[in-house]
């Protein structure tokens, strides 16, 4: 029997369950020219517990926990997470912001010099070392979608990032 094929469309809207059965959303809300032609995410901060049921218009309008770059293909082919909706409610692409380090092996380093910033297809800009409102832009790797869940439940990619 041949396998469906899965579809991601911006606006698409899933949810990841977590372990106490609690669901967090997640929206594809771009593609990012500047980052490998990366879909972009947002992954909002509430979480619903089982019994609740979520309007996706409210889900949408929800505080944005982060944003990052991850293949949605691989995510929903491995059950990361499951496509619920859709919704043309992006969010303003604009305030959209990736932070990145070129520094090559960092197991050694703690802090980088070589940071980078962007918006959503836009070029980027090298601003030196990570200072002041950068601090808070989103990591712009494109992770692969288990590092994502990660973030989610932890806070933290599981990876060594550099400051």
């Amino acid at each position: 029997m041949a396998k469906k094929r899965i579809q991601n469309r911006v606006g698409d809207i899933y949810y990841v369950t977590l372990e106490d059965g609690a669901r967090i959303y997640l929206q594809y809300v771009a593609i990012d020219t500047e980052q490998l032609y990366s879909p972009v995410i947002r992954v909002f901060k509430r979480k619903y517990l089982p019994y609740e049921e979520a309007s996706l218009e409210e889900v949408v309008c929800g505080e944005v926990l982060f944003y990052a770059h991850t293949s949605l293909r691989i995510a929903a082919r491995e059950g990361w997470w499951k496509k619920v909706g859709s919704s043309k409610n992006l969010g303003n692409l604009d305030d959209i912001k990736f932070r990145l380090y070129s520094e090559g092996n960092t197991n050694h380093l703690t802090v980088s010099h070589k940071w980078y910033v962007w918006t959503i297809n836009q070029k980027y800009i090298h601003i030196g070392d990570l200072v002041g409102e950068y601090k808070t832009y989103s990591m712009g790797f494109v992770y692969p979608p288990y590092a994502v869940y990660q973030k989610i439940i932890t806070g933290k990619y599981p990876f060594h990032e550099l400051k």
